[in-house]
């Protein structure tokens, strides 16, 4: 069984195949709002994240925001990494939660 499958909820036999001390489980949850499965890590609270490297040539826009956002929503930390020479990484909106996804093309980045 492939662990990346959508939905799959069984864990392959090479995560059964470990030390009693470093058992790994993954746990998979689909979003309700957008239909997308994600992994979920429990140290962590639980966040959607959009990539998006073809609207512009050599950037690309990382997009983090809490699982049932909107992408329409002031909620995403959204993230610029510019590779036309060397690489710059800004944040919109200074890195708040803040900035709309559907905006990553006018936003601005510092």
């Amino acid at each position: 069984m492939n662990p990346n499958d959508e939905g799959s909820k069984a864990l392959d036999q090479d995560e059964h195949n470990v030390d009693a001390h470093s058992k790994r489980v993954i746990i998979r949850y689909q979003d309700p709002t957008d239909g997308y499965w994600y992994n979920w890590v429990p140290s962590t609270a639980p966040y959607k994240v959009l990539l998006d490297d073809t609207s512009t040539a050599n950037v690309t826009y990382v997009g983090k925001a809490p699982i049932g956002s909107a992408t329409s929503a002031a909620v995403w930390q959204i993230q610029k990494i510019d590779e036309t020479s060397g690489m710059s990484i800004t944040w919109a909106n200074g890195g708040l939660f803040t900035a709309k996804w559907t905006e990553i093309l006018t936003e601005t980045y510092t």
